[in-house]
């Protein structure tokens, strides 16, 4: 039995600290290494989410933060992956500048005139459009995360679309005749209820989204990168921000 403490729980600097240390960590050198979206990452995961407490008014807490070890018997990607689904991110190698960078998953913000656009110059062949198959689609989530409230142990919670006594039950996010189907998600990095609960409900919804689109584009598509937003318009189909 141990016990583990760690002045680090900012999710930008967890990372970039596992990723440049050559003992327990990855031994990026620090020149690959994207040191903005880390810091944008901060940012990010220390402004305030709102939730109701057990008992009193609403309060906040930071939206996320690291709270558990990682196992360095396990590979560094492995091990990296865990870290950026803690803090609902991707993980992305640029080879346009040649280095590994955190991409925030997040409402985009900016000008929809600043994105790549996709039409039909820059289409090689057709474009699929298909719904995501409703059996393969997740209705109901089992959260499971080490409880600080109890010295860390695993603890569970259970989101629940379709049944009526859950608090989560929401008719109008279900389809006909919809399959049980429940999606369980582990966050060894997780402590906190609230945001492993966050994080999986994000998941969750995020599971739902209905539509998927294939294409291949011309050479100008090697800018885009993994996690990039993109705008597509097409007379065809109408337009769609993707």
């Amino acid at each position: 039995t141990v016990q583990l403490t760690n002045p680090l729980n900012a999710p930008g600097a967890v990372i970039y600290d596992y990723m440049y240390n050559n003992v327990y960590g990855c031994a990026i050198p620090v020149s690959q290494i994207d040191t903005a979206s880390l810091t944008a990452l901060d940012v990010y995961s220390a402004q305030q989410i709102t939730y109701n407490p057990v008992s009193g008014p609403p309060t906040t807490q930071d939206r996320y933060q690291i709270n558990g070890p990682v196992n360095t018997g396990n590979n560094c990607l492995a091990n990296l992956q865990q870290l950026v689904d803690a803090c609902d991110s991707w993980l992305q190698y640029s080879e346009l500048v040649g280095k590994w960078k955190i991409v925030i998953n997040k409402a985009y913000t900016g000008l929809t005139t600043d994105l790549y656009h996709v039409n039909s110059d820059v289409l090689i062949g057709g474009i699929d459009i298909n719904p995501i198959d409703l059996n393969e689609t997740y209705n109901s989530l089992e959260v499971q995360y080490p409880n600080a409230n109890i010295k860390d142990q695993t603890d569970f919670r259970v989101v629940d679309l379709t049944d009526p006594s859950s608090p989560w039950y929401d008719p109008t996010l279900l389809s006909y005749n919809e399959l049980d189907n429940r999606l369980v998600i582990q966050y060894g990095q997780v402590n906190n209820y609230v945001q492993a609960v966050y994080l999986g409900v994000r998941r969750l919804l995020q599971s739902r989204e209905d539509l998927t689109i294939n294409f291949m584009l011309d050479y100008s598509g090697i800018q885009i990168e993994a996690g990039d937003v993109i705008r597509v318009t097409l007379e065809e189909i109408g337009r769609a921000h993707v």
